[in-house]
């Protein structure tokens, strides 16, 4: 039953560590939900100062995910859960519309997309800079 706690063995089989990898991945599907959004107005199935409100609090919860004060309780099945819950907490049936035109399986697989850019790109910095730090230390020593 939508909202019941499952049974510890079920949640734990079922569930498993999912809630830990989903603390990181929160505010990735926050930016991909933003974005998402934005697309539902221009495309004109939400209004405008709706897709506002929406973005509003994603950033609320997006800068949580960040900050590290998010969490999902075992109440919550998964971080879509907990942000669902949140929007339609804070912005009552609107916060629903954020599912408008879009699976669960959409929503995994952008926040893992933007989760991996994200460390490709933060791994890639690391590479590069270290590097030339690198080579320049050998370059040195080699005209020295």
């Amino acid at each position: 039953q939508k909202g019941a706690a499952a049974h510890e063995k079920v949640d734990q089989f079922t569930v498993g560590k999912d809630r830990d990898y989903d603390l990181i991945l929160a505010q990735y599907d926050c930016q991909a939900s933003i974005a998402h959004a934005k697309m539902l107005s221009k495309i004109g199935l939400i209004r405008f100062d709706e897709a506002e409100q929406l973005v509003a609090v994603l950033n609320e919860i997006q800068q949580n995910a960040e900050e590290g004060s998010f969490t999902i309780e075992r109440e919550f099945e998964d971080m879509h859960s907990k942000i669902e819950h949140i929007l339609t907490e804070r912005l009552g049936d609107l916060g629903k519309k954020i599912h408008t035109a879009r699976s669960r399986n959409d929503q995994v697989l952008v926040a893992l997309h933007l989760y991996l850019k994200h460390a490709v790109n933060l791994l890639w910095s690391y590479l590069f800079t270290n590097c030339f730090v690198y080579v320049g230390k050998n370059q040195l020593r080699t005209i020295a």
